[in-house]
């Protein structure tokens, strides 16, 4: 192997530069150095036996030692210029020595140590974690024979707490009740009680004083023995609990206020516990020099930028939890961009805050019904989009009083086109209502670069933005390239040869870069035509195979590879069987009857997931997303390939990204840098990786002009690029202008050569204005007050005065029109967010429709006829988009029967049905089932409820069955479903509008049901083998949504809180052993018995199980008692259970809580 560096060398020289007390830039260095060097062993483990591993474990000794032992104040203040970056790489190379020492386990357990101690120090608790537990699991697979009983357990103990496993040691707390007098031969065992009681400290929040008190007798103790290496040990896990002990939520967070309540969800009694605070939290609880960090309550706007996976949502979540601590008889509000992230977040934050007390809950677009404004009514945490927030204001214009926090996550969406402008608009509505309503405003962002002049926007002069950097893993970009020097040609007949193209890979640190040779070769088999050697057709190496050949060398994690076009990720999956092997696991087979079902047996995905391959994009039904990402995440999938539909926050974990393409094959569209960022920040998520890897192929047959060249390395120089939030107003407003002559005429009446983007930004103006002017009327008494209402958008702030002037003219144009019109037709078209244009078409459809009423026919057919429907999607906010598919190279427009397809969405067909009855011209049925997709979720989830709710909201007043007809009608588009019942069950989390309907005609002829009984509490009561008896073919996901349905709708207990017991039955003795046992006498009032939680439980995610002290199981708890129980499992209570009557079928026990 080439040497890279002479580490030797490199060693001495840091030395030689820390004694001489140089420039701390001289150190940078030489830990770039480092990290090139490391990096060539990472990406090439070939060359592993190769390392100079003494002078490298020299290195990592000398920087651990010197930045951990520092007596002198002089040199405090030297190191701290390197102290994080030396601790950083201290950790990654002692992490290399054990990721690349085979035989030496004692060796490789004291790496492995050092790298979790360096990295816990550091700032990077989640990696120290991962290594951690990678420790651990050498010492239970019994690498070290050497170690005593004694000191193997208490190794593991210390395994557990670098591993942030805190829980697991604290089930060992009986242990504190023996004393131990510290000797020669109960070192171990005092470390482990100085263990036990530092996890008790960070479960239960007890006093850490006896901690450090004992850890320092310890070190004493050690000292007099002079066992110097047990001591150097001891003193670095001393520094540890130090550290996590300064940054422990039960430090940090009672001083803003936060509950023990609260913190012992997040520390003991939720699945997923925080123990510290991140860096980047940390930065945000930080206090200005006036007292004052982003939760207080005189702070009333807050902008939060810090990188994707640095810990936003938590940071969120203390704003919610705050501020319903404040008010708990307000509204939290989290506005996300996209519907899949909205279900993420309301995941995410309904399983902790319904600990405490919170209700959280999300809508969808458009539509309203009155079961959810029933949700509306008791939520405290409301998760929507910007579309639903924007028609929930209008239509309750009340619900402003609610409302305490207002969260607009992934806020540089603004910059997004007219979608950007209704975020921009609202977030300016809401800055202007703060001037009545104490409620506040917290913008994130991962990628705002010009966060100074959004503050600005913000008018923040007495509170600067909360900035990050951190983020809890280090990501390693690499460039694969082709090295035409190195072509070789490989002679195959006289009219035939292969050119073979070695491809190297250039790893990138800090602008420079080190290359690793022959990674991959492409193939291209080329033939002698007239004495020119030119490419044979379908004989050459594509990108697909490139992606393929990189990853199998890869061999190491799951692997993300995105495509700029959803034809790139068809294509790409079709090459899953020439490079991969068959998947061997038994979970295949569910996913792929899955895929059957919902996608139909010929559609690519069923055949690729055999592979463990698959594609993922908005394109997709949401059931197929949502199983595809579960898959992924729990290691069916191996290798995924999306689209930007990852970009906006869902959260996978990532170990290697792969960049397929970034662009359309002409160039004319690109991936952007702040999509990029996003994305490739997903990469080496928390407590999973150490690391997170971003390679991006060069293509030399797509990359052919310098335009392709230039943007690809912004891409690889991303982190370095700036991303400067703008208003998506600025880039459109010179055309918005153009056309000011013909404004009045655009307001009207839509103008045919007006692009549909520019009319977007027009009419989004237009409501927006209408909406200011209408909340306003009685204090504007001149366009002077509406001007200075609008001066408060974020374009406002960044236009130049020449825009302004400009901007001045069109609003003014706007103030004129609006001025005329009468107040009750103002206030009646603001309530629909449609522009006057449009709202006066659906005026004249109502009249239309009134016709009809004589009649009394009140069917759907009836009242919205084909040529009724027609109108209403020519309004131009409701127009369908064109959509195409190939017939070879050409695009053809689909001839869509958009009332056939309405009328079988909204009677229940299937998606199979209605995407081959409805676009069944293309045979290409990956093609097909993308264009259904986008057609219902533009259609049918957006525009055709928001058009109805509209036309409902105009007409309820004049219509004599708008009640009966139009009320629901939105609700019944929006979920494809037939009836109320159904309506309901899709409100509260049933995903598919087949099993909506299905659910709903059971119900309807249940005639064993109490007659009392909605549906709501139908599901919820009825037994769940009689919906599978009744259900043919139900699948495991569908019993999963009907479970999280029953989940919601279910109260907590607290029985065991309250009177410190619970008396029930068992459930389900017939299933399983209890009939045997009873039958035997095997069982009696005095069997001890046990409870445990079924994780894996399709039926009830809180499922208890009741078993003997032999294993043998009884049944489970009834389900309305689980999640409480499962609470007090989870924090780890010892519950007594004792049997107070059993008969031949009954068991009737009680629970008791021992402490």
């Amino acid at each position: 192997m080439e040497k890279l560096i002479d580490i030797n060398k490199l060693y001495l020289c840091l030395k030689d530069i820390i004694s001489n007390r140089e420039e701390v830039e001289k150190i940078r260095e030489i830990i770039i150095e480092l990290h090139f060097y490391i990096q060539k062993i990472l990406l090439n483990r070939n060359e592993a036996d190769t390392i100079d591993q003494i002078p490298m474990e020299s290195i990592s000794m000398y920087l651990l030692s010197l930045l951990t032992n520092v007596t002198s104040e002089e040199m405090k203040k030297y190191i701290q210029g390197f102290y994080v970056e030396g601790l950083n790489i201290a950790g990654l190379i002692f992490e290399l020595l054990a990721d690349t020492e085979f035989e030496d386990f004692e060796k490789k357990h004291q790496y492995l140590f050092y790298s979790s101690v360096s990295y816990s120090l550091a700032d990077k608790e989640a990696s120290a974690a991962v290594i951690g537990r990678r420790l651990k699991s050498i010492i239970e697979n019994d690498k070290l024979p050497s170690l005593d009983i004694d000191v193997k357990k208490s190794w593991i103990y210390i395994c557990l707490t670098l591993g942030r496993e805190f829980k697991t040691i604290y089930k060992d707390r009986n242990q504190l009740d023996l004393s131990i007098k510290l000797s020669k031969n109960t070192i171990w065992d005092f470390l482990n009680r100085i263990l036990i009681l530092n996890a008790c400290s960070f479960v239960d929040g007890f006093d850490n004083k006896i901690i450090f008190e004992n850890m320092e007798e310890l070190k004493n103790f050690l000292i007099q023995q002079d066992d110097i290496e047990t001591l150097f040990y001891i003193s670095l896990l001393s520094e540890v609990l130090h550290k996590m002990h300064s940054k422990s939520v039960w430090t940090i967070l009672p001083r803003e206020g936060f509950t023990n309540e609260y913190i012992k969800v997040l520390t003991k009694y939720d699945s997923k516990n925080v123990y510290e605070l991140w860096k980047s939290q940390l930065d945000a609880l930080r206090c200005n020099n006036k007292g004052f960090n982003y939760l207080s309550e005189n702070i009333k706007r807050v902008l939060i930028s810090m990188p994707t996976s640095a810990g936003k949502s938590f940071v969120a979540e203390l704003a919610i939890v705050k501020s319903l601590q404040l008010a708990e008889d307000r509204v939290c509000i989290y506005v996300t961009p996209t519907r899949a992230l909205m279900s993420e977040i309301e995941s995410n934050l309904f399983y902790r805050l319904r600990k405490v007390g919170y209700n959280v809950t999300s809508v969808l677009d458009t539509d309203e019904n009155e079961y959810e404004n029933d949700l509306l009514n008791h939520a405290n945490v409301l998760v929507v989009t910007p579309e639903k927030l924007d028609l929930l204001l209008r239509r309750h214009k009340e619900f402003i009083e609610r409302i305490n926090l207002i969260i607009f996550d992934e806020f540089h969406k603004v910059a997004d086109n007219s979608r950007g402008w209704l975020l921009e608009t609202l977030i300016t509505w809401f800055m202007i209502k703060q001037q009545q309503y104490s409620f506040k405003i917290i913008l994130m962002s991962a990628i705002v670069s010009n966060s100074e002049e959004v503050n600005v926007w913000l008018g923040n002069d007495e509170f600067k933005p909360v900035l990050s950097e951190w983020t809890p893993s280090r990501r390693v970009y690499g460039v694969l390239t082709p090295d035409y020097q190195r072509t070789k040609y490989i002679r195959i007949s006289n009219k035939k040869r292969q050119m073979l193209t070695p491809y190297r890979l250039i790893y990138k640190y800090h602008e420079r870069g080190r290359a690793i040779e022959d990674v991959i070769t492409d193939v291209v088999e080329q033939r002698n035509s007239n004495g020119r050697w030119i490419k044979s057709n379908n004989k050459y190496d594509t990108k697909y195979d490139r992606c393929f050949k990189f990853i199998k060398t890869l061999n190491n994690g799951k692997v993300l590879v995105y495509f700029f076009t959803k034809i790139d990720l068809e294509r790409f999956i079709e090459y899953s069987g020439k490079y991969l092997p068959l998947k061997k696991d038994v979970r295949i087979n569910n996913l792929k009857a899955f895929l059957e079902s919902r996608l139909g047996r010929e559609h690519p995905l069923v055949n690729s997931i055999l592979y463990g391959v698959a594609y993922h994009h908005g394109d997709l039904p949401l059931e197929v997303r949502k199983e595809i990402e579960k898959a992924y995440k729990s290691d069916i999938i191996d290798v995924l390939a999306c689209t930007t539909t990852l970009s906006d926050g869902v959260n996978l974990p990532i170990k290697n990204f792969v960049l397929g393409s970034f662009t359309s094959y002409e160039g004319e569209h690109k991936l952007s840098i702040a999509d990029f960022k996003n994305i490739v920040g997903r990469a080496g998520r928390a407590y999973i990786d150490t690391e997170g890897k971003i390679f991006l192929i060069l293509h030399p047959e797509y990359y052919f002009n310098n335009d392709k060249e230039s943007h690809f390395r912004q891409l690889l120089l991303c982190e370095s690029q700036d991303t400067n939030i703008s208003s998506s107003m600025i880039k459109e407003f010179d055309k918005i202008y153009s056309i000011i002559d013909q404004l009045e005429e655009v307001i009207e009446i839509s103008i045919q050569d007006v692009e549909k983007s520019l009319l977007d930004f027009i009419d989004r103006l237009q409501v927006f204005i209408f909406s200011l002017y209408e909340e306003h009327i009685n204090y504007i008494n001149s366009y002077d007050d509406l001007y200075e209402l609008l001066m408060n958008s974020l374009f406002a702030k960044q236009a130049d005065d020449k825009a302004l002037d400009k901007f001045d003219k069109i609003c003014i144009k706007y103030y004129d029109f609006i001025k005329e019109l009468d107040k009750s037709i103002i206030e009646k078209f603001n309530r629909t967010g449609l522009s006057f244009r449009s709202n006066r078409i659906l005026l004249e459809i109502i009249d239309e429709i009134s016709k009809n009423e004589s009649g009394f026919d009140f069917r759907l057919q009836t009242i919205i006829t084909p040529e009724i429907f027609e109108k209403i999607i020519e309004l131009k906010e409701i127009s369908p988009k064109q959509y195409y598919y190939k017939v070879g190279n050409k695009k053809v427009n689909y001839n869509i029967d958009h009332y056939k397809a309405f009328m079988s969405w909204v009677s229940g067909d299937s998606f199979l049905k209605i995407r081959d009855s409805i676009f069944y011209e293309d045979n290409n049925i990956s093609n097909r089932t993308q264009t259904c997709v986008n057609y219902i979720n533009d259609m049918f989830l957006y525009k055709l409820p928001w058009a109805f709710s509209s036309l409902y909201a105009l007409a309820k007043d004049s219509l004599m069955f708008a009640d009966f007809i139009l009320k629901d009608l939105p609700a019944k588009i929006k979920y494809g479903v037939e009836n109320l019942e159904a309506v309901k069950l899709c409100t509260l989390g049933i995903e598919s509008r087949e099993l909506a309907n299905t659910l709903a005609v059971l119900y309807e002829n249940d005639s064993f049901k109490d007659p009392e009984w909605a549906i709501d509490k139908w599901i919820l009561e009825k037994r769940f083998y009689e919906l599978e008896k009744s259900i043919k073919g139900i699948d495991d996901i569908s019993i999963r949504q009907i479970a999280k349905v029953r989940t919601k709708l279910r109260n907590r207990t607290s029985f065991l809180r309250d009177t410190g017991k619970i008396i029930c039955d068992v459930r389900g003795l017939q299933f399983y052993d209890y009939f045997d046992l009873y039958k035997n006498k095997r069982i009696n009032k005095d069997t001890q018995l046990i409870l445990n939680h079924e994780s894996q439980n399709l039926y009830d995610e809180f499922a208890i199980e009741v078993r003997t002290l032999k294993g043998e199981k009884i049944g489970y708890i009834p389900v309305e008692y689980s999640e409480e129980i499962f609470e007090y499992i989870q924090g780890d209570h010892i519950l007594k259970v004792e049997i107070i009557r059993l008969t031949t079928r009954t068991v009737k026990i009680i629970i008791k809580v021992i402490n």
